[in-house]
């Protein structure tokens, strides 16, 4: 017999009792531990307290170190960002030009035909489609017209004098250039093309100096000799920058050459620059620059004329002075490679090409060298000061002496 000692002291308890209490106790004790554990998703206290330390902790530390792995992130996305809204503030504050014309075309100004010297009258197009515009243009050149794709919107164009067939078609050609379209003539027929869908080999072939006789905007391919030492892939590159750009550059590295297909206006910039890289890579520049001390450059430049056999009512503009001197350093380019360019000269006055710098005051001169011993000489007699009172000349003063005949004197 067991005597229980504890709340019930005084109770007697049987053996078979005690042994139906051990195993009764321990399932309760167990039960009270497994109740006491934390259920799925429930935080204890004490892990709460660590989470709340560490986002204090967090709190404290630098903004920069705490997000040091994605703050590389965080920075491209505001890039981004920023890209986008300027991009976005730029279209927003340039004006578009409407997709409808101002008002509804008026058929009757398409109306305009060749006078009797084969000239087109001066007209005015407003709001005129394509398509209409190229069928009258090819009616009054009295062609055919192909084409399979033009520039969805409107011409407004206004002219002030006569224009030849060629020179309206030039004209014509620089707005389909802007948007990216081209017209080319074959025979018969005239064909528009969209300039990034074009067959290369429908486009002619020009040589270097026919660039000079055809219109700016005609629309040719041309290959041009590299000056030696240039290499041919950075030749590509800088070309790029003058062309337009749609234009297309290939680059033939066994002859070194590089075939350009655009309007002969880039054309022509590229052949002046790659003329002028010859001429700096073979140490010679020319034209020649006899600057003036005493006369005025546009008063000599007229005596010179005279003096080579030239009549002065015949001299060119500074843009005929200009397209004259890219071809002559393309004639003598061909010249020394052997070439024959009698053909070329101009039959009418020896190929003396002569200019004036109104800010240096100097007369711009290029000729072959008997000419220009004529022309030197001439200047010589030309650029003198002028007479004082008494005949006696008028000394040069400090100031102008010092400046190497750059500043010259007001003329009496």
């Amino acid at each position: 017999m067991w005597r229980w000692h504890g709340p019930f002291s005084g109770t007697r308890v049987e053996p078979t009792a005690i042994g139906l209490l051990v195993p009764l106790a321990w399932v309760v004790l167990t039960t009270l531990s497994i109740a006491q554990r934390p259920g799925p998703g429930v935080v204890t206290s004490e892990a709460q307290a660590i989470v709340e330390a560490r986002r204090a902790q967090a709190a404290q530390a630098p903004k920069g170190h705490a997000d040091g792995v994605s703050q590389s992130a965080q920075g491209d996305s505001n890039n981004d960002a920023k890209d986008k809204k300027d991009a976005k503030k730029e279209e927003e504050s340039s004006v578009k030009r409407p997709k409808t014309p101002p008002r509804v075309p008026d058929p009757r100004e398409l109306e305009v035909k060749l006078d009797e010297r084969g000239r087109v009258p001066p007209f005015n197009f407003i709001g005129q489609p394509w398509p209409d515009v190229l069928q009258w243009f090819a009616n009054v050149a009295g062609t055919s017209l192909d084409w399979q794709e033009l520039p969805d919107d409107y011409l407004n164009l206004t002219t002030q004098r006569n224009y030849t067939v060629d020179e309206l078609r030039d004209l014509l050609n620089r707005h389909l250039q802007a948007r990216g379209y081209t017209m080319l003539t074959g025979g018969e027929v005239l064909s528009v093309f969209k300039i990034d869908k074009i067959d290369p080999s429908l486009v002619p072939r020009a040589i270097e100096e026919e660039l000079y006789d055809r219109k700016p905007y005609d629309f040719v391919k041309v290959a041009f000799e590299l000056p030696d030492g240039l290499e041919v892939e950075k030749a590509k590159d800088d070309i790029k920058q003058v062309l337009s750009p749609s234009a297309k550059v290939f680059p033939l590295a066994a002859t070194r050459r590089i075939l350009v297909i655009d309007s002969v206006a880039n054309l022509r910039t590229v052949s002046e620059l790659l003329n002028q890289e010859r001429l700096v890579r073979d140490g010679r520049i020319v034209p020649r620059e006899f600057p003036l001390r005493h006369a005025r450059a546009e008063q000599v430049i007229d005596v010179l004329y005279v003096m080579v056999g030239l009549d002065p009512k015949s001299r060119p503009t500074q843009m005929e002075l200009q397209l004259q001197q890219q071809r002559l350093q393309i004639m003598a380019q061909m010249q020394q490679s052997g070439k024959d360019v009698s053909s070329m000269l101009n039959k009418d006055g020896p190929p003396v090409y002569l200019a004036y710098n109104r800010q240096r005051n100097s007369v711009l001169a290029n000729a072959p060298p008997e000419y220009m011993k004529i022309i030197e000489q001439a200047i010589r007699y030309l650029d003198v000061p002028p007479e004082g009172p008494g005949g006696a000349e008028t000394p040069l003063s400090a100031t102008e002496a010092d400046a190497g005949g750059r500043e010259f004197r007001k003329y009496q």
